[in-house]
């Protein structure tokens, strides 16, 4: 029997990683020695899904048949995968830890019958294989910096077209991008969290994204046509926007590890991706996309104070006591302005902290010579 057991570690969520490496069939894209890998069925991965892979090993193309045997999201997967010469069980845990996630990969190999023989070969060998993998999901799960949406084009379920960024209509839209049918409800999730948001704030918008293969475009009157018969809001309809396009391409774009979860980005019409978020809702990943979104406010703040000031009047300060306290300051600032006026026998015209107007002793001049002698 040979056994390798490795680390690594990676900046992404561990919801994000459990959900693709738990989906076997993505082990083509990292590990080269998978030459093909299949799903055996559509519905959601879990205890007993099967998979179908083709793997080159010792020179030779072997296919094998796993089985999930343990399936604890998000923290461990277990595959037992056999054939009539070998038999693997590959066991994957995600651990949090401070800079994102720790995968740590523990496989079994072992030959059946008269083949036993060759265990010392095969430890070898399997040594080098598993090296090749690791270095192969180094890189898959490598982070990537998450700029701005590639144009997308796509389709709401109440017709119309949409040219993406560009059509998006907020300063922040909530953009909840889905690849897979049964990964409507994790969307279901996050609905009522931003459209409570969404109705609270004048300068956000949502939109449902579901990313299908450009293949199945032919297809998309009957697609679309399902997906608004059982969608009988207007409201959901409109917001619900069909994008057939390369997959691919769009799960780079976000950096995800691939499709088997979702991404909800907070978007600048521009297209600027300011913040995202991946997988199924909790309280704690709803605030931080909003708490991006104020950041992003506060460091766009004009730099003449006035200006400021007249921003942050608009602004939506979650704890009561710090919208008090910023009132407080405006209503000192207008007494010192004021304070000011009357030291100086100053009438203002003007507001805030500019003040504009005509002092007393110019206003007593009957005859100026200059604008300058208003100054």
């Amino acid at each position: 029997m040979a056994r390798y057991r490795a680390a690594v570690d990676t900046p992404r969520e561990r919801e994000d990683v459990f959900a693709y490496l738990s989906d076997f069939s993505t082990t083509q894209e990292w590990d080269p020695g998978v030459v093909q890998a299949a799903r055996l069925n559509d519905a959601a991965v879990g205890d007993g899904t099967e998979f179908r892979l083709i793997a080159e090993f010792l020179g030779r193309k072997t296919a094998l048949t796993y089985r999930i045997v343990e399936y604890d999201p998000p923290r461990a997967v277990t595959f037992h995968g056999e054939n009539a010469t070998v038999s693997s069980n590959d066991r994957i845990t995600f651990e949090p830890v401070a800079n994102g996630t720790r995968i740590t990969y523990d496989a079994e190999l072992a030959l059946k019958g008269p083949l036993r023989i060759a265990d010392p070969l095969l430890r070898l060998a399997f040594k080098r294989v598993g090296d090749r993998a690791l270095a192969g999901l180094k890189h898959r799960l490598a982070p990537a910096r998450l700029d701005e949406l590639s144009p997308l084009s796509g389709r709401a379920l109440d017709g119309r077209v949409y040219e993406l960024p560009g059509d998006l209509q907020k300063p922040y839209n909530l953009l909840i991008v889905a690849f897979r049918r049964e990964q409507q409800r994790l969307v279901n999730q996050w609905l009522p969290w931003l459209i409570e948001l969404e109705q609270g704030r004048a300068d956000v918008a949502v939109y449902e994204l579901p990313v299908l293969p450009s293949t199945y475009s032919p297809a998309r009157w009957f697609i679309d046509g399902g997906m608004t018969r059982g969608i009988p809001d207007s409201a959901a309809r409109a917001r619900t926007i069909t994008v057939y396009t390369d997959v691919q391409k769009v799960v780079g774009n976000l950096g995800l590890a691939g499709t088997g979860t979702i991404a909800v980005l907070v978007v600048e019409g521009s297209g600027r991706i300011l913040a995202s978020e991946l997988g199924g809702f909790d309280q704690q990943k709803a605030e931080r996309p909003d708490l991006q979104t104020k950041r992003d406010f506060l460091d766009n703040l004009p730099h003449r104070l006035s200006e400021m000031l007249e921003r942050l009047r608009d602004y939506h300060f979650e704890d009561d006591d710090a919208r008090r306290d910023f009132e407080n300051l405006l209503d000192e600032l207008q007494n010192i302005r004021e304070a000011v006026a009357r030291e100086h026998d100053f009438r203002v015209t003007g507001h805030r902290l500019i003040i504009t107007g005509i002092c007393a002793q110019c206003a007593r001049v009957k005859r100026r010579s200059s604008p300058l002698d208003l100054v």
